[in-house]
């Protein structure tokens, strides 16, 4: 009911709470499980966020993710900028709900993958995690931890249990065992945004422009985005790194934040956490045929990966 009703005189009366001028035209986005909006008043276009789901749980949620954003772009790193509302808050209750307004960032999320784009975002992703390294958001006990033990907790009890394909499932289990006996609290920590992901980086004339959708960040492990970035980077057709662009995304990465020796150590198992991490996210979603090419690669990691850092 709520997404049917937000229209003209809504978005009218949010924009009452802001120095944006008045409202020319509007477009519904369709990404997303709450309201999004691309607007075009009299000052420029924006991005209108409303967001559906509201409780005091959902609330500091929603909050950790406002508070980093801001912090983000504060220090310089290249993320939609918040719209402040005239009395200088990062937004409005409108309805009972959320509703923030960020620049619109010009670009496009489709992008060749290759040295030059891919090394922009090794070097994006060194520059964040420099500037998020221990900092710890007020409200980030509220989105709770994701580690090795979580994800296997989660895959065993939770996602398995709905898998067909019992040999497929044996084996799934069989390799992602190795996460139950993985040592990471000694790793480096600081907020992470956990996805990604190339749709999430927005390229305008093959320069970096911004990492959007912070919705599932959290304080967790730096090193879980590095090999995520790896993974959805530096793949061939899904089932083979490229060594020529792991090599650049890596070097690229260090020259803002050089990895520990720790985490040099433990780069293999957390790309090898990865792979399990996205065949939970997918078992039930894909083919059997695409599991097992995951789970043939899986074996061939740590000889894919052999001796990474004496060229990166």
């Amino acid at each position: 009911m709520i997404k049917k009703e937000f229209g003209e005189e809504d978005l009218k009366r949010v924009l009452s709470h802001y120095d944006l001028g008045n409202l020319k035209s509007y477009s519904k986005m369709p990404k997303g499980e709450n309201i999004n909006i691309q607007i075009q008043t009299t000052k420029g276009k924006y991005h209108v966020k409303y967001f559906i789901q509201e409780n005091s749980e959902r609330k500091n949620w929603l909050l950790y993710e406002l508070i980093l954003t801001d912090y983000l772009s504060k220090k310089g790193i290249k993320v939609p900028n918040i719209i402040k509302t005239k009395d200088g808050s990062l937004y409005v209750k409108y309805k009972g709900r959320f509703c923030t307004i960020y620049e619109v960032v010009d670009g496009s999320i489709k992008y060749p993958l290759n040295s030059a784009t891919v090394g922009q975002v090794g070097a994006f992703l060194g520059k964040f995690h420099r500037v998020v390294r221990g900092y710890k958001c007020k409200y980030r006990t509220t989105r709770g931890r994701f580690t090795p033990r979580i994800l296997y907790r989660i895959l065993i009890k939770e996602v398995l249990p709905g898998y067909k394909n019992k040999r497929l499932k044996q084996e799934i289990v069989k390799k992602s065992k190795f996460m139950y006996g993985m040592r990471y609290s000694h790793l480096p920590q600081g907020a992470i945004h956990m996805d990604i992901d190339p749709q999430n980086f927005i390229f305008r004339d093959d320069k970096l422009r911004a990492l959007i959708d912070f919705g599932d960040s959290l304080y967790g492990i730096l090193l879980i985005d590095v090999a995520r970035g790896a993974y959805e980077f530096c793949l061939s057709s899904g089932t083979a790194f490229n060594r020529e662009l792991l090599n650049v995304f890596l070097r690229e990465y260090q020259k803002y934040r050089p990895l520990t020796l720790e985490e040099k150590r433990a780069f293999v198992d957390f790309v090898k956490f990865t792979y399990i991490w996205k065949i939970t996210d997918l078992v039930n979603k894909h083919p059997d045929s695409w599991i097992q090419k995951r789970l043939e690669m899986f074996d061939k990691i740590p000889e894919k990966l052999s001796n990474i850092f004496n060229s990166a």
